[in-house]
């Protein structure tokens, strides 16, 4: 059994032997969805439970044990913007200018939206306008699915406007040609509840990339050297759509039915210059994507007559397609001339069936208990081709398909321990792995506890401790053993025996709020077994093999402070508000294979806003924002990588009710360049990344209803 379930051992005891206590519990787990019915008496039906409500730089954040939910209705991008705009101004979560989404300086977090897995592709393209509020949880309960080290991010959309017709559209280009538009709609008749969005955009992106790379006899001694400059011009062109239908089957029930598709397309053209020991060549490549996905959700939500009883019941089929075409020709000049083409190909389809149950309910308006389960299969099949002229390819043609099937229970209980507030929970999950053509597959069973005190300490100051055991779970494609290429010069290998990273993650917080400012303290230990990882390896040819490895044990321990508040409560200062989040983390990883003396490193992150508000405190007025992103090279365990500084501005200026104008500047610094650089006793290579990102944009605002 895993060192996971040892852990689920000791959290299983724990809640046995605090379950009996009872006095007056301070806050609730979890609430129901938004949209769902309330009983007659709803406001007697809750239990005797309390939060703690502050305000920083979105206008209401709720401080829950086990969470925190921003309200990101104020922010000047709500309305023109989409979830990465919006995502990269809150506490302890940092964006790449790539748009890769970190939890304290960690990649490794699961995104929902609405508790649920997204669409592939949607996060990154969903239009702020459907958000209605964030969660944050950097060590989520049991209630949530172990999946993602760092945590979880759970995007809550709209779900219920006024009576009648409601909704708005946008529209916004930026002077790099990149920009789209997209509408919402709500219709609100009573029992039934209509709601539609659309949305479409195109992007464009140029990057620029230099490398030195270097093979090594074993000793520090050369054996070859290549140099690269690559140049690419990008474009994609993305569309999405959902449309949901909900009917009150009475004061305590809802059905509804919803129902989304999204669908993209790209083209790459590229070009680079090379030299070296295996000669000097150049590539010019052209590379065409497209990809389709669509999904179907049912879903039952009760509110009961007890206190606090809800229970939900979500049945979702998602199927997805995608596919690669990329054609390179190279041309040796030395020691040539020769000229090779290739042609890679790759098609992919990805089915998900998911079931997931959740029942809450309060006992004497002092305790709550919720439970639940999910059900999870996902099939995935991958078609790959190579056809070259090149001598130094193999050309080759493969299918690879796997079944991974995910079975969870779960179960919290929260309640009062004296002056505590404490809610143990205790997740089991079954893993099973299936492959076609007679590959071995693989089961495993994990015990994923959770527990999180909270207590009010006077003078509005509040401490949480907690512990989560967390889970790395990696793409069923990551076991498929054969090689295969992404371009000419670079190829990649699955790992059949892969395990996955298991985590167990420790936190301390305080926070202290007064009359609108406040600040938060936090200082957490991450634990990481198998912990997983690429390793490089030279194929010959300047082809980089990169594949999938378990390299021992990692540790992760820092703090991170988050502060927040005007620069004054009167005059013309109470307009400014600020906040500020800083991550500093020491990070230790194994070598390769948990051999050798392995790596260490200190690492930063952070954001800032800095906004002014013509009407302090309300949702009138102009706005203007000026955001800071920023992330140190992150370090695995053959070298480092990333690293920016992105500093952003936007002003919005409403015309009436129902018009406004979103003016922003993206990376005003133009400061979004990147690098890694990899270091092992038989390979090394420094790369640089550029891709000016400085643009900017002009968004129409135009909303009506109520």
């Amino acid at each position: 059994m895993q060192r996971a379930m040892r852990c689920g051992i000791v959290g299983a005891a724990l809640a046995a032997i605090t379950l009996g206590s009872a006095a007056r519990a301070d806050e609730a787990p979890a609430a129901p969805k938004a949209d769902a019915p309330q009983p007659k008496d709803a406001a007697k039906a809750q239990p005797a439970v309390a939060e703690v409500t502050v305000t920083a730089k979105r206008p209401e954040v709720v401080d829950r044990i086990d969470r925190r939910t921003y309200d990101i209705a104020g922010d000047p991008q709500s309305q023109s913007g989409v979830v990465t705009d919006i995502l990269r101004k809150l506490p302890s979560i940092t964006v790449a200018p790539d748009g890769g989404v970190a939890l304290r300086g960690d990649t490794n977090v699961t995104i929902l939206i609405d508790g649920k897995p997204p669409l592939r592709g949607v996060l990154s393209r969903l239009p702020a306008n459907q958000i209605d509020k964030v969660e944050v949880m950097t060590n989520p309960s049991a209630q949530y699915a172990p999946d993602g080290t760092a945590g979880i991010i759970n995007i809550i959309t709209r779900r219920k406007g006024p009576p009648g017709l409601s909704g708005g559209a946008n529209t916004g280009w930026d002077t790099d040609g990149s920009g789209g538009g997209g509408s919402t709609a709500n219709l609100n008749l009573g029992k039934w509840t209509l709601t539609g969005g659309m949305s479409g955009a195109v992007f464009h992106r140029d990057d620029v990339n230099t490398s030195h790379q270097e093979t090594l006899d074993g000793h520090g001694g050369v054996t070859g050297t290549l140099d690269e400059t690559s140049r690419t011009r990008a474009r994609f062109d993305f569309g999405q759509g959902q449309l949901r239908a909900a009917y009150r089957l009475s004061e305590h029930a809802t059905l509804s039915l919803t129902g989304e598709y999204s669908a993209n397309r790209g083209e790459r053209d590229g070009e680079g210059d090379y030299d070296g020991s295996i000669g000097v060549f150049s590539e010019i490549t052209h590379s065409r994507q497209t990809g389709n996905q669509g999904s179907l959700d049912a879903a039952y939500d009760y509110v009961g007559p007890h206190n606090g009883e809800t229970f939900s019941l979500d049945v979702k089929h998602t199927e997805g397609d995608g596919g690669q075409a990329r054609d390179s020709a190279t041309v040796y000049s030395a020691p040539g001339p020769l000229t090779a083409t290739s042609r890679i190909v790759t098609d992919t389809r990805d089915v998900t069936d998911f079931v997931k149950g959740d029942y809450a309910r309060g006992f004497g308006g002092v305790t709550l208990l919720t439970a639940g389960f999910q059900w999870r299969r996902g099939s995935s099949r991958a078609a790959r081709s190579l056809v070259s002229s090149d001598p130094a390819l193999n050309g080759y043609d493969t299918l690879f398909e796997g079944v991974q099937t995910q079975s969870d229970l779960y179960a919290t209980y929260q309640f009062p321990l004296g002056k505590w507030s404490v809610l143990p929970g205790l997740r089991v999950e079954e893993v099973t792995r299936r492959f076609a053509a007679g590959a071995p597959g693989s089961s495993e069973t994990y015990l994923f506890p959770s527990l999180h005190l909270g207590r009010d300490l006077g003078g509005k100051g509040r401490l949480k401790l907690s512990y989560s055991g967390r889970l790395d779970r990696r793409s069923i494609q990551d076991y498929d053993a054969t090689i295969h290429y992404a371009g000419p010069r670079s190829a990649y290998r699955g790992n059949p025996g892969l395990k996955p990273q298991t985590v167990d993650s420790f936190e301390a917080s305080y926070s202290r709020e007064a009359r609108g400012a406040g600040y938060i303290v936090s200082l957490y230990y991450r634990a990481k077994h198998n912990t997983t990882d690429n390793v490089s390896t030279d194929l010959g040819g300047g082809v980089i093999l990169s594949t999938w490895v378990n390299a021992g044990d990692s540790q992760t321990g820092g703090a991170e402070l988050t502060l927040h508040g005007p620069f004054a409560r009167e005059g013309w200062a109470a307009h400014w508000k600020y906040s500020v989040n800083v991550n500093l983390y020491d990070t230790r990883l194994s070598a390769a294979g948990g051999t050798g003396t392995g790596r260490e490193a200190f690492s930063w992150s952070g954001n800032a806003t800095l906004e002014y508000a013509a009407i302090p405190n309300g949702s009138g007025g102009d706005r203007l924002q000026f955001d800071l992103n920023a992330s140190s090279r992150q370090i695995g365990i053959e070298g480092s990588y990333g690293g920016y500084v992105q500093l952003d501005a936007s002003y919005r200026h409403p015309f009436n009710s129902h018009w406004s104008v979103v003016v922003s500047v993206n990376d005003l610094l133009n400061s979004t360049a990147s690098g890694a650089d990899l270091s092992t006793p038989l390979l090394r290579i420094h790369s640089d990344y550029s891709s000016p990102a400085r643009a900017l944009k002009v968004a129409l605002v135009w909303k009506f209803g109520g």
